[in-house]
């Protein structure tokens, strides 16, 4: 099981096709019963999600899982390096725990900044005090990748990926993560559920994106697949690929995707939908609705 819990969701209306906004807590309830019984194992938050800490702390269920946090998402830790520690011990109290399976950075540019290495030390004193597991970063593009682990040395690598963009994949930055033991988990499968969406139903600021993504839905419905399926068995296909980060609304939802994550239909070849212009693959260039 390659799928994870991402936990945006459960603090917050994420993602650029939800309709729903932030489930209550007997949703979150469910969906974390229904995740357990499914062999999921990992919770991916952060403090930067809204109320998502807090609401996972408060679930009984989610003791049954390891959960990855984050940094503070601005620069305010280049600053304030003690705020490191006093933000860990504060996202532990939140989720009710004594220690995490992976602490990232949120921002991957305050390492690559002046007391960069003074607070990756830092980080990795709090892994040796048993504060947390693993030590990570969270990143956007093959540069920013190779700066940091040209002076770091993190366990866990987060990364945005799917069918739409293969960047990644094509760089050879995948490869070299492999090579160096780093543990690879990765975000935006569904590229905020747009993948999942009617291409003719989404509003006009994806007028440029539109073309492709009925490519897409074409190709997908030539192979007999459900657009869930095609893109979780791109990502399934890819050795490197530890964890695959989802978030979802209800409990009905994940057993779609739980269905989709073990579907055996071969796949066909989606290379030739691969995009190298951010402006349509990274949602940070979105513009706003």
């Amino acid at each position: 099981m390659k799928l994870a819990l991402g936990g945006a969701q459960f603090g917050m209306a994420y993602g650029a096709t939800n309709t729903a906004g932030q489930p209550d807590p007997a949703v979150v309830a469910a969906i974390l019963d229904r995740a357990s019984a499914a062999g999921i194992d990992l919770i991916d938050t952060a403090p930067a999600y809204g109320s998502s800490e807090a609401v996972i702390g408060a679930q009984p269920a989610a003791q049954d899982f390891r959960v990855v946090t984050k940094t503070p998402a601005g620069n305010a830790l280049l600053e304030d390096p003690d705020g490191l520690e006093t933000r860990l011990r504060h996202s532990l109290a939140q989720l009710g725990r004594d220690r995490l399976e992976g602490l990232l950075f949120h921002n991957a540019d305050v390492l690559l900044s002046p007391g960069g290495e003074t607070l990756f030390t830092r980080a990795e004193a709090l892994r040796e005090a048993g504060l947390v597991a693993r030590i990570g970063v969270s990143v956007y593009d093959a540069e920013q990748i190779r700066a940091v682990l040209a002076r770091h040395a993190p366990q866990i690598v987060q990364l945005p990926m799917n069918v739409l963009d293969q960047r990644l994949i094509r760089s050879g930055v995948l490869d070299e993560l492999a090579a160096r033991g780093i543990e690879l988990h990765v975000r935006s499968a569904f590229l905020q559920g747009v993948l999942l969406a009617d291409p003719a139903a989404l509003p006009g600021r994806f007028d440029d994106l539109r073309p492709h993504l009925t490519r897409w839905r074409h190709l997908v419905a030539e192979a007999g697949l459900t657009p869930a399926a095609a893109a979780l068995g791109f990502l399934r296909s890819l050795p490197q690929v530890e964890r695959i980060v989802v978030g979802v609304q209800d409990a009905d939802q994940l057993d779609e995707l739980i269905a989709a994550h073990d579907s055996p239909v071969p796949l066909p070849d989606f290379s030739a939908l691969s995009l190298e212009d951010p402006q349509l693959v990274d949602p940070r260039h979105w513009r706003a609705a």
